[in-house]
């Protein structure tokens, strides 16, 4: 027991033998033990989805970026340098130059719904990118070679 009762003492937290003292060493080994565990063992978010599969879905030409969400959202999108902020509430389909190489588009929600927020690339009306997400203050991004 004296053995036992040494090999306690020499833990930071359990030194002074306080009650409080100890509790919070508890609770930060704790703490510290379970982001180690988290760290080692990260897990895969089931409520993000990425497609990349064409499937045509409008007629028209060129590059285009789709965001679709019915509620408040922000997010970016651009080609390499050439990046611009945008805003809205519902569907808005954004037109890009059609002599780009790598389009990307990331969209956040503005609120704490599971309706779900889509980000979508299109080429001559075919998409080539798509990501979801139903998180709340969930996010988007996905980007493509088109």
């Amino acid at each position: 027991m004296t053995d036992e009762k040494s090999f306690i003492r020499r833990i930071p937290g359990f030194r002074s033998g306080t009650w409080w003292k100890m509790g919070l060493a508890v609770l930060g080994y704790g703490f510290i033990i379970l982001l180690i565990i988290g760290l080692l063992f990260p897990g895969e978010s089931p409520t993000t989805t990425t497609v990349k599969t064409p499937a045509p879905t409008q007629a028209e030409t060129g590059i285009q970026v789709e965001i679709d969400y019915s509620g408040k959202w922000q997010g970016a999108l651009g080609t390499g340098a050439n990046v611009k902020s945008v805003s809205g509430n519902g569907a808005q389909t954004f037109t890009l130059q059609s002599n780009v190489a790598l389009v990307s588009v990331n969209a956040q929600k503005m609120d704490d719904s599971s309706k779900t927020l889509t980000v979508s690339i299109l080429k001559n009306g075919k998409v080539v990118a798509t990501e979801n997400t139903n998180a709340a203050y969930g996010v988007a991004m996905t980007s493509a070679s088109v």
